[in-house]
């Protein structure tokens, strides 16, 4: 299945990833949280199902697959399958990261499965895919945006409590977030 040319572009160009979430998001008319990574997905030609993937197995968070030759259950060459028992923010950020495989990791020339499973990350790929992955639902420019356009009062609490809720991200990354971008309301 082809690539989109900006995608090709963000490969070429050895982008950041603020710049290439960027590019991203522009690409998809995307100016407000929470990101739409399921329209996101689409537009990269990806189908996205919702399925139980092993009934109460929380441990399979989503499979992707962008294949010539259709692998066990996908029936076209792009497709990425959310685990359905997973809580919803999960299945956000599962999207993310099966766009970023995409997008950094597949190429015209080979084919391309993965299973994303919970537990520790080996694999600097992996690593890689959900770093961008939570930039992505939660980019730089936008959260940096959102801090400064809010009232600094309240508990830092309840800014990783509103960040999580606009993001619709739970508020573990919402605090690593805030953490890695260095935004602080109080200046």
């Amino acid at each position: 299945m082809p690539m989109p040319d900006y995608i090709d572009e963000i490969r070429q160009k050895e982008l950041t990833y603020d710049e290439a979430i960027e590019r991203i998001l522009e690409e998809n008319g995307v100016i407000a949280a929470p990101i739409p990574v399921i329209k996101i997905a689409k537009s990269l030609g990806f189908v996205v199902y919702s399925a139980v993937q092993n009934s109460g197995n929380k441990d399979i968070i989503s499979v992707m697959a962008d294949s010539a030759v259709p692998q066990l259950f996908f029936r076209g060459q792009r497709e990425i399958i959310v685990n359905s028992e997973i809580h919803p923010m999960d299945q956000q950020l599962a999207v993310a990261h099966e766009i970023t495989h995409l997008v950094m990791h597949c190429n015209e020339d080979r084919d391309f499965f993965e299973k994303n499973v919970r537990g520790p990350r080996v694999s600097n790929i992996e690593k890689e895919a959900d770093d961008f992955a939570l930039k992505l639902v939660v980019p730089t420019w936008m959260l940096r945006g959102y801090v400064m356009g809010i009232t600094p009062s309240g508990s830092v609490v309840n800014l990783v409590r509103r960040i999580s809720e606009t993001f619709f991200i739970s508020e573990e990354n919402a605090w690593r977030r805030l953490c890695e971008t260095k935004c602080n309301p109080r200046g």
